[in-house]
């Protein structure tokens, strides 16, 4: 059976063994659930149009895409079609 209090190996750092740590505290995590987007495309494009940065930039100009794919459903479609509309 899973548990929610996993245990982690005890590693040592001499370096590090004078260094004041913080005091920490438990903590439990939530994950909102959002309802379904209906009509993906249709969102990232309406929000990439309201960007005011990409408003900016001159017709032609390059751009670097970087995605960070934690909890967001569907990212391999949302990255099509931002780079889509990029382009």
């Amino acid at each position: 059976m899973a548990t929610n209090n996993p245990t982690f190996p005890v590693l040592r750092f001499p370096i590090l063994e004078q260094v004041p740590l913080p005091p920490v505290q438990r903590v439990r995590l939530s994950h909102p659930q959002a309802d379904p987007v209906a009509d993906l495309q249709a969102s990232v494009v309406s929000a990439l149009e309201q960007s005011a940065r990409f408003r900016q930039l001159p017709a032609g100009s390059q751009v670097a895409v970087a995605v960070g794919s934690r909890g967001i459903a569907r990212i391999d479609e949302v990255v099509t079609y931002a780079i889509s509309w990029l382009k």
